[in-house]
């Protein structure tokens, strides 16, 4: 009996459900499967580095990947890797390049928008947020002040408490 040979795009998903699984050396053993798909090889490593936080040999997987193909999940992972390196400018032109957006996508257009002191675009951003599910972004605004605004040392004690009173009257026609 012959065995079937999977096909590159249901290995990558399989690599995809074992890193959400937490099941890392799985997903690797199985990201080494793809190695003649270059598409969805590079795909899977820089998703696996991404994950690790090892954000700069993830983009240089992604770049490599986006040489062959690119969709909405590439860019996606894309955007927020630089991102995290810092790289503001080279990760809001691939995160507008996604095609079909969703809640992270604008939340993470509305920090760059924030960031650039792109105020209307920013606001733009944020209420597709709460269009899309307002809890959610509200936690989303929540998670960042703990993890941005409260530790750093760039903002006074009042300043962090007029921050966080803004948030929590944050609200938005749904």
């Amino acid at each position: 009996m012959l065995e079937k040979k999977a096909n590159p795009e249901e290995l990558y998903l399989t690599s995809l459900l074992l890193i959400k699984k937490g099941k890392i050396k799985e997903a690797k053993m199985v990201t080494e499967e793809l190695k003649q798909d270059p598409f969805y090889y590079n795909l899977a490593k820089g998703i696996l580095y991404f994950f690790s936080d090892a954000y700069e040999v993830a983009v240089e997987h992604f770049l490599k990947a986006k040489s062959y193909k690119e969709n909405d999940i590439l860019l996606r992972f894309l955007a927020f890797s630089l991102f995290k390196m810092g790289k503001y400018k080279a990760a809001l032109s691939f995160l507008l390049k996604i095609k079909e957006k969703e809640l992270y996508d604008y939340f993470l257009l509305f920090l760059l928008y924030s960031h650039f002191g792109d105020v209307k675009e920013a606001r733009e951003y944020l209420h597709l947020c709460y269009q899309i599910d307002g809890k959610r972004t509200l936690e989303l605004l929540n998670r960042f002040y703990r993890s941005f605004i409260e530790p750093s040392l760039d903002y006074t004690e009042e300043e962090k408490k007029q921050i966080l009173d803004i948030i929590r009257k944050l609200k938005f026609k749904m």
